[in-house]
């Protein structure tokens, strides 16, 4: 497999545990919704022991149960479909349309500042976590870690070169 190079590359989602045997792996999407995994190419893959991303060609995708399950380039057995397992599926950023007004990609967020109300810096986002009922932004300061709810009642505004304002006091965790 080449080497994608230096690009940046935004994780879409990851690969699961083997499906049958003949080389197919359970595909977890990480876009919303789920299908946009599938509409977005060429896939890169990264994980442990590999250097930078790699691309590696889909030969077919079905959906599965609540998810998917995908077939790739010469993988043809069981233990060639476990070698993939838990690595990463990302694709290039420039490939990703751009996103309707007020949404944002998450890794438009990861490292931006959070502030309330008070003009109170409550740390910056280190990465956003999906619950079932809404998306949680996980907020770093030197103080510890916040978990605050990505929800228009608590999020005021999000300014992608500046800061997230939001509703939430600094002696909340």
């Amino acid at each position: 497999m080449p080497s994608t190079g230096t690009e940046s590359v935004v994780v879409v989602g990851r690969i699961g545990r083997p499906y049958g045997v003949k080389g197919w792996v359970h595909l977890q999407s990480y876009t919303e919704p789920s299908r946009n995994l599938i509409e977005y190419r060429p896939w890169l893959i990264t994980g442990s022991g590999r250097r930078g991303w790699e691309q590696l060609d889909c030969v077919d995708v079905r959906a599965y149960r609540e998810s998917f399950v995908g077939l790739f380039v010469d993988i043809t057995d069981r233990s060639q479909a476990a070698n993939l397992s838990g690595l990463n599926l990302g694709v290039p950023l420039e490939t990703l349309p751009e996103p309707n007004s007020g949404e944002y990609y998450w890794h438009q967020l990861i490292g931006l500042p959070v502030v309330n109300e008070d003009k109170v810096m409550l740390g910056n986002v280190t990465k956003l976590m999906p619950t079932g009922a809404n998306d949680v932004l996980v907020v770093r300061s030197e103080t510890g870690e916040r978990l605050i709810p990505f929800v228009a009642s608590t999020v005021d505004s999000v300014n992608l070169d500046d800061s997230i304002l939001v509703r939430w006091s600094e002696d909340w965790d």
